[in-house]
């Protein structure tokens, strides 16, 4: 098996870190060539820093500050802040160890705070200036109630803000059953998704009585709740969602993704299919697959055959009997569906006609260059 998950951590929690690393090598690199004069990165449960006793493996803080610290552009990047937040003591004290040889690095800002996830990321933002400022957060709770959705609105105003979040759904499904005993409870799930009126909460059960063994619907509706609000009340333009399982294929949780522009959506979309561990059309990582294949990246060729017939499908039911350009067709595969967007998508959709921007057909059969407009064929 690939040598990325020979340690003790399950498969499904190196495939997030992956997708973690992922974006930030070309967050860091974005950003940086883009000639900001900072960058910030927020972790808002950063544990103890590594897993394990010993060396252990690395967590979050240190999967960002080892990326930071090998990066090919390491040389020109600009003053980092880091803010990591760790309310247990005795993790924060070992986080603190753990980070101390890049407390030597002048370029990096590194701060570590306990206590209350929420508050002490309020105080922060209200004592620094960060309007502007390229902002990476990376939110991965050890609960379901620890992320209201006023937190994210607030860093979404901030403008260039990339936000990868850990939404525990398994246990979010249990804890709407205790909560209507719980009025607490209560309120934090209504906080979680933005309300005060326990809309989400009423839904949910009202779809557990018409079918309880409808789990798979149930769960649905939590993520499409999620999303929606992230982009209603928490100021996203963009959103994914990345479905993570265990050695039974049973759903633990889901890694969000909400951005305000649509490259930190394309560079998440493609991270997360570095990951990818499905054969369907979703976005998703299994142990019990894993194990089964042997290898982390299951996206291969006979199964990209699979996701770029489905993509195309789906261009071809979006825009059957319409001409439109290149360019809305790329947007409408990196926004609206789970599929990155390769050219070999729009020549699987068998489009009726496509001609340049000046209405002379393409030389290439199939090929769509920019500019080029593309007539689909009705179904």
């Amino acid at each position: 098996m690939a040598t990325f998950f020979e340690e003790d951590l399950a498969p499904h929690g190196y495939a997030k870190h992956l997708i973690l690393k992922s974006h930030i090598e070309a967050w860091l690199a974005i950003f940086t060539q883009s000639n900001y004069n900072h960058l910030v990165y927020i972790d808002g449960f950063a544990g103890a820093g590594r897993y394990g006793d010993g060396p252990g493996k690395p967590g979050s803080p240190l999967v960002f500050l080892s990326s930071w610290k090998k990066h090919r552009l390491y040389k020109n990047f600009p003053e980092t802040l880091v803010i990591l937040i760790e309310k247990d003591d005795e993790n924060r004290e070992k986080l603190t160890a753990a980070v101390e040889e890049y407390q030597q690095e002048e370029r990096l800002k590194i701060k570590i705070f306990g206590g209350d996830f929420t508050s002490l990321l309020e105080k922060e933002l209200d004592e620094r200036q960060l309007h502007r400022q390229p902002i990476l957060a990376f939110l991965d709770p050890f609960g379901y109630t620890q992320i209201p959705m006023t937190i994210i609105r607030r860093l979404m105003s901030y403008g260039k803000t990339d936000i990868l979040i850990n939404f525990m759904t398994h246990g979010l499904r249990r804890g709407i059953g205790i909560s209507v005993r719980n009025a607490g409870l209560k309120e934090k799930i209504n906080a979680l998704f933005g309300d005060t009126d326990d809309r989400v909460q009423k839904a949910f059960l009202e779809l557990k009585h018409e079918n309880s063994r409808d789990v798979t619907r149930r769960l649905k509706f939590l993520t499409g709740s999620y999303e929606s609000a992230l982009k209603k009340k928490g100021g996203a333009n963009y959103t994914i969602y990345f479905a993570m399982k265990g050695p039974k294929n049973d759903l633990i949780y889901h890694l969000f993704f909400a951005t305000r522009h649509l490259k930190g959506q394309i560079v998440m979309k493609n991270s997360m299919y570095r990951a990818r561990c499905s054969n369907d059309e979703e976005l998703s990582f299994s142990d019990r697959d894993y194990f089964r294949f042997e290898h982390t990246n299951l996206a291969v060729k006979a199964r990209k055959e699979i996701w770029l017939e489905a993509a195309a499908k789906k261009l071809k039911e979006k825009y059957a009997g319409q001409r439109v350009s290149v360019e809305e067709v790329e947007h409408y595969i990196w926004a609206e569906t789970i599929f990155p967007f390769r050219k070999s998508i729009v020549t699987r959709a068998e489009p009726h006609r496509i001609v340049n921007e000046d209405g002379t057909p393409c030389k290439r059969k199939g090929s769509a260059p920019a500019g080029s407009m593309i007539t689909f064929r009705s179904i």
